[in-house]
């Protein structure tokens, strides 16, 4: 832990006793993993020496792949790098390094990705895995622009994190991670400009207490926003969960969970959660379990309502109908919201029911049966003109998925509905979804496939007038073909096909409502006798706009690669 680390959360420690609780069991516990790691590494070095030389060595394993890549685009270039920029000159896509001289058990590892070109994302991967140690490092930088015509600044991500875990004994372990997260977005007006930072940490310690476990763990979560876009928050938690089994066929846990959350502007609230539950091996009928939940928030003053409890109870039945899993479960839920002023209360109440089957229909085929329902049969009441409650009191949920195999092909067939209502109002939302795919082996050496997905929504309200609610519902759809063939032992073939489109009335004609979109990658890979490959991939893709031109794009993408194993 750096003393970086240990300033930035010592500040303003004293004004915050929790902060100041946590601080000190931040140092406690990373004292403890120090000590625990040393304390391992010389009971390994001092335990059955001769039992540890027979151990065979792992292997060194260099692996570099160097790539050359560049692309040309026609049109509105922030498509292309809506997600991340590709790669362009020359680069290290991968380079592995796994030194040799650890034990079968154990081992280290670096690997590098995309390092030498601005444009691709760049990562970075370090660790050492031992048999009762394990640090793991990695990062991650990546460059991309929001999905706009207009000519804004570069958003950038940049990732890093560590995690330790130590394993002292081997009925007890210790985990801390540390992570931190910076990203600048960039938008078109009138959208502001964001600049944020995430730093959080987190501390734990699970171990066997007689027939259960036992676990703590202390996080601490930052949020910043520098251009000051949205507003600071913090979140200091702290939980202590248990399982207890009090038989083979019973298990009894719990959790005691604590958050104290500030936001600038809004001062400091907290909530409490306490959860408990059990399990029971009812043997042939199935597992039953139970579970319940309560939390407790406790907010500053709000011009508006707020939920200041939750409570939760679920009973859940898995067994199995014949050759069919079976997976029964009921929920009930309510919350205590405070009206604005604190004048008044409303208790919302809903039920949820769910299921899923699952099993094999004759040899080849296997049918997945999913669906749910939920309906909130008590509701608030709105603190306005309309007093009819404006939250869904409906939702329900409909899959049905068959797959199967053969000898030359596979494949599978989904469909999947889901409706939200607002009986008061007159309000639905329904979507659609349906999805196919078929992969054939028409020869040892050639195999095709192909996938199709279309979705639907629909929508309907109390308003009657043109533009409805019906008129802003998208309906899409997917193609996509591809092809693998080995054209000798030692070199092979691949090509992909995407189609896509979005459709809907789009009555303020809205960019991105109605598109249409190609996407062809054609990829040849050589491998040598030697073991080193090398592989070319060219990319044409074009994507169009009905409604604004200015977001088409035409752009070609090509990369080649090398890589070798030494």
């Amino acid at each position: 832990m750096s003393m970086q680390f240990i300033r930035a959360h010592a500040c303003g420690a004293g004004r915050d006793p929790l902060r100041l609780l946590m601080l000190r069991a931040a140092i406690m516990l990373a004292t403890a993993m120090l000590a625990a790691m040393c304390a391992a590494q010389d009971a390994g070095s001092e335990e059955e020496p001769e039992e540890e030389e027979a151990k065979e060595a792992a292997p060194r394993i260099v692996q570099l792949e160097l790539g050359a890549g560049g692309w040309r685009t026609s049109g509105n270039a922030a498509k292309l790098r809506q997600y991340a920029s590709p790669a362009g000159g020359v680069y290290v896509r991968e380079l592995t390094l796994q030194p040799a001289g650890f034990p079968y058990d154990g081992y280290a590892l670096l690997r590098l990705s995309g390092v030498g070109s601005d444009d691709a994302a760049n990562g970075l991967e370090l660790g050492f895995n031992g048999d009762r140690t394990r640090i793991w490092y990695h990062g991650a930088r990546n460059r991309f622009y929001e999905h706009t015509s207009l000519v804004i600044p570069e958003s950038n991500r940049k990732t890093e994190g560590i995690t330790v875990r130590l394993l002292p004994h081997p009925d007890f372990g210790l985990t801390w991670s540390y992570s931190v997260d910076n990203q600048d977005r960039y938008f078109e007006a009138p959208r502001e400009a964001t600049r944020r930072r995430i730093r959080q940490w987190e501390m734990s310690a699970n171990g066997k207490v007689g027939d259960g476990n036992l676990g703590v763990t202390v996080s601490d979560f930052r949020f910043y926003d520098r251009m000051l876009t949205l507003p600071d928050t913090s979140v200091q938690s702290w939980s202590v969960n248990g399982l207890w089994s009090q038989s083979p066929e019973a298990d009894l846990y719990g959790s005691v969970t604590g958050r104290t959350i500030e936001r600038s502007g809004a001062g400091v609230g907290r909530v409490n959660e306490i959860a408990a539950g059990g399990t029971l091996d009812m043997g042939a009928l199935g597992d039953l379990s139970v579970r319940g939940e309560t939390q407790h928030m406790n907010w500053p003053g709000m011009e508006s309502s707020y939920v200041t409890d939750r409570r939760m109870a679920e009973t859940m039945l898995v067994s199995r109908l014949g050759s069919m899993g079976m997976r029964l479960k009921w929920q009930y839920h309510e919350a205590e919201r405070v009206r604005a002023g604190g004048d008044d209360l409303d208790v919302p109440k809903w039920t949820v029911v769910s299921g899923r089957m699952a099993g094999r229909i004759g040899k080849l085929l296997r049918l997945t049966l999913k669906g749910s329902s939920e309906r909130m049969w008590q509701r608030p009441q709105m603190v306005m003109t309309d007093t009819r409650s404006a939250l869904w009191d409906a939702r329900d949920g409909l899959e049905i998925k068959l797959d199967g195999s053969g000898e030359s092909l596979q494949g599978y067939a989904a469909w999947k509905f889901q409706r939200r209502g607002n009986t008061p109002r007159g309000t639905n939302v329904t979507c659609g979804t349906a999805t196919a795919g078929l992969t054939v082996n028409l020869a040892p050496n050639l195999e095709m496939f192909g996938e199709v997905a279309y979705e639907t929504w629909r929508g309907r309200s109390e308003a009657v007038a043109y533009p409805t609610l019906g008129n802003f519902m998208p309906d899409s759809r997917m193609t996509a073909l591809g092809l693998s063939y080995a054209l000798t032992q030692s070199t092979f073939f691949w090509a992909g096909y995407t189609d896509t489109a979005t459709n809907n009335d789009n009555p303020l004609l809205l960019r991105d409502g109605n598109t249409r979109s190609h996407y062809l990658t054609l990829m040849v890979r050589h491998r040598f006798a030697s073991g080193e490959e090398v592989s070319l991939s060219v990319a044409p893709w074009t994507y169009r706009d009905e409604v604004d031109p200015t977001m088409n794009l035409t752009a070609t993408t090509v990369v080649m690669s090398a890589r070798g194993r030494f």
